[in-house]
């Protein structure tokens, strides 16, 4: 299941960066994203999926591979999902929610390779809200 929304992400996002040239129409709702992804990029994310969560990093402890996301729904979350980390409109990196704390979600994120970088304050955290069975 992690494997499947892993790929699911990755998929997700290399659709939304190849982009087309058609202007994506705003979504509906009063959906108010927060900053660090184009608004082109998060209207093409919620049109391919609409089951698409936003949140922000909030804080981030290096040491032990942690993340704080807060703005995501806690209750449309669980323990093991999948969520992407943007900064701009490129991928930074991906984790595994870890757990729930006061309202925000504590994501293990994945040890950067030679080159990379791990998420940082004010970056993008993009998962899904849970598939209804």
């Amino acid at each position: 299941m992690r494997l499947m929304r892993w790929a699911a992400m990755s998929m997700l996002g290399a659709v939304t960066l190849a982009g087309c040239t058609k202007q994506a129409e705003p979504p509906a709702g009063p959906f108010v994203p927060p900053p660090g992804v184009s608004q082109d990029v998060r209207e093409r994310m919620l049109k391919l999926h609409p089951d698409v969560l936003f949140g922000s990093v909030a804080a981030v402890r290096p040491q032990d591979r942690l993340a704080a996301v807060t703005g995501i729904p806690v209750d449309q979350c669980r323990p093991a999902d999948t969520v992407v980390f943007y900064a701009g409109d490129q991928i930074v990196d991906a984790g595994e929610i870890e757990r729930i704390v006061n309202g925000n979600l504590h994501i293990k994120y994945n040890t950067p390779g030679a080159g990379e970088r791990a998420p940082q304050v004010g970056d993008v955290a993009v998962t899904f809200k849970p598939a209804k069975n």
